[in-house]
C-alpha cells in the first residue's frame, strides 16, 4: 500500500449515482480499493465510528464486466473478495462492501446506503508499470503472461481439470486466467492458439473453479475474478458436481473467436490452456497511468483537508521478474 490517499466518510444513505456525484462535488471520487492493507484501513473507518454496515464502492457491473470510472477492473488491480454466493451473472448492478466481513456484494444501484469518497494526495506519484516481453517458442504473449492451448483430437491426450492444472504448474505457470482487459478480439485468439498456430473449436479447461464453495468462483492462480462469460443458463451446477469450468471456443472463417463458459465435472477430460509468466523485461517502461484519475484536492502538500484521513503506509518494492525457461 502507498501513502497515497485521502478519504471522506458519508453516513447519509444515497443511491449509487447520487453517492458518486456527492463525492465529485467534493473534488473526490467514490472510493476504490488498491490493496489488502487499504481494505483493512477503510473498513476500520466505519468500524471505528461504531458502524458495522455496508457502503458503496466505485465498482459497477455492466453486462458481466465490473467497471470503475467506466473502465474494466484490471487484473493488476486489487479487488476485495466476493461473497460466496457471487457468480458474476449479476448485470447492471452496483457493488458495495460489508464492513463486518470485508466481502463485496452486488445490489440494485437504486438501493440507498452510506458511501466512502477518496482522492489521491496532491504529492502522490504512481509507480511506473514495467512491460514484459519474450515468450517460449509457440506461446503467445497477452499482457504479462504467455499462453498456449493444449489441444488434440486424440482422447488420451486430453486431461481432467486437476491433471491439466498440474501440467501447467509443472511448466512454471497455471491454468489460464482471463481478465476483463483481455477478454475480447485478438487477445482471445492468442490465448486459445495451439502449438500449430491455430485456434480450434473445442472446450478448454481454464482456471476458474468453485472447489471451495465457501469462497465462490475464483481463479486457480489467485488473481481477480473481474469478468465472467457464462453461456445461457450457466452455471447450472448439475447435481452439485460441476466445480470446474471450460471455455467453449467458437470460430468463424475470417471472423472473430467467441468464448462462453460452462461449469463441468472436474474429472472429465478436455483440452486446456496454460499460462506462464512472460520472460525478461524490456528497458522501456510503459506510460504511467492512473485508474481512475481523481481531481487534485486543495490543501497543504502531503496532507488531506480537514475531515479527510490519510491512509498510512510505504511504497511497495519493485519486483523484477527473471526469465522463465520452458522446454515447450
Amino acid at each position: 500500500m502507498t501513502d497515497s490517499s485521502c478519504y471522506l466518510t458519508a453516513f447519509s444513505h444515497f443511491n449509487w449515482e447520487t453517492a458518486k456525484r456527492s463525492c465529485e462535488i467534493n473534488n473526490m471520487r467514490l472510493a476504490w480499493i488498491d490493496s489488502t492493507e487499504e481494505a483493512a484501513y477503510v473498513l476500520d473507518i466505519y468500524k471505528g465510528a461504531g458502524h458495522s454496515l455496508t457502503f458503496w464502492l466505485n465498482y459497477k457491473n455492466e453486462n458481466g464486466t465490473h467497471l470503475t470510472e467506466g473502465k474494466p477492473v484490471y487484473t493488476s488491480q486489487y479487488l476485495p473478495p466476493w461473497n460466496k454466493e457471487h457468480t458474476g451473472n449479476e448485470h447492471d448492478s452496483c457493488t458495495y462492501i460489508k464492513a463486518s466481513t470485508g466481502e463485496l456484494y452486488d445490489d440494485d444501484c437504486t438501493t440507498r446506503m452510506p458511501f466512502l469518497c477518496k482522492s489521491y494526495r496532491i504529492d502522490y506519484v504512481p509507480e511506473p508499470k514495467v512491460k514484459y516481453t519474450d515468450c517460449p517458442d509457440k506461446w503467445n504473449l497477452v499482457g504479462d503472461k504467455c499462453y498456449k492451448a493444449f489441444q488434440s483430437w486424440r482422447r488420451p491426450e486430453k486431461k481432467s481439470w486437476y491433471d491439466a492444472r498440474d501440467h501447467c504448474r509443472a511448466l512454471g505457470g497455471d491454468l489460464a486466467s482471463i481478465h476483463a482487459e483481455f477478454a475480447a478480439g485478438d487477445d482471445i485468439r492468442k490465448i486459445f492458439t495451439n502449438q500449430f498456430g491455430q485456434v480450434m473449436e473445442s472446450e478448454y479447461w481454464i482456471g476458474v473453479n468453485i472447489l471451495d464453495r465457501s469462497k465462490g468462483y475464483q481463479w486457480s492462480d489467485g488473481s481477480n475474478l473481474d469478468m465472467v462469460a457464462w453461456d445461457e443458463d450457466e452455471p447450472n451446477d448439475n447435481r452439485m458436481l460441476e466445480n470446474c469450468v471450460v471455455a467453449n471456443i467458437k470460430t468463424e472463417y475470417r471472423g472473430p473467436v467467441t468464448m462462453t463458459w460452462n461449469d463441468k465435472y472436474c474429472p472429465t477430460s478436455h483440452d486446456y490452456v496454460c499460462q506462464v509468466p512472460a520472460g525478461t523485461l524490456t528497458a522501456t517502461l510503459m506510460p504511467t497511468t492512473t485508474l481512475p484519475t481523481p481531481s487534485r484536492i486543495p490543501g497543504v502538500q502531503g496532507k488531506c483537508d480537514p475531515g479527510r484521513s490519510i491512509c498510512p503506509g510505504t511504497r511497495p518494492r519493485k519486483t523484477v521478474r527473471r526469465k522463465t525457461h520452458i522446454s515447450w
